[in-house]
């Protein structure tokens, strides 16, 4: 039974987005009384229709000042986490530099590969801002792909 249903054309939450995944952003939440952003993965657009990539992509972050951690389920059906640094490099434009895990592959047994995502944001008018991430290929194998989150600064 999923988390979550879909609605009005929203990617359903998969069972693989595990309660402690969710339990661990919620104490990130609790343990700061004054978040910055929380913010709500949705789902990925690829460059390379080769193969089958995984496009609903949910999953959750929390960003504390320049600092953001998040979980969401990857393009090739995995749990991933990342924490990376955010660079502000205009008021709508921002750039994370960090490490991101569930992306295993032969000759990269533990995971973890680095994290490098610009992302421009935009308010929508309806008190949340969307997020458009654009997630660079890093392997021969792989796609380039625009993602789309939604989040709320408080």
């Amino acid at each position: 039974m999923p988390v979550l249903s879909s609605a009005a054309g929203f990617p359903k939450v998969r069972n693989s987005v595990k309660v402690y995944q969710l339990g661990a952003m919620f104490a990130l939440l609790c343990a700061s009384a004054y978040a910055d952003t929380l913010g709500v993965h949705i789902g990925s657009v690829h460059s390379n229709h080769t193969q089958q990539w995984n496009n609903d992509n949910p999953g959750i972050y929390y960003r504390r000042d320049n600092v953001v951690v998040g979980t969401y389920f990857n393009s090739i059906r995995k749990d991933s986490f990342y924490v990376g640094y955010v660079f502000n490099a205009t008021d709508n434009i921002d750039v994370v530099v960090g490490a991101i895990s569930g992306y295993k592959w032969e000759g990269n047994r533990s995971g973890i590969v680095p994290l490098f995502v610009p992302s421009f944001h935009f308010d929508t008018g309806l008190g949340v801002d969307a997020r458009i991430h654009l997630i660079p290929k890093f392997r021969k194998e792989g796609a380039a792909a625009l993602h789309v989150s939604l989040e709320k600064r408080f």
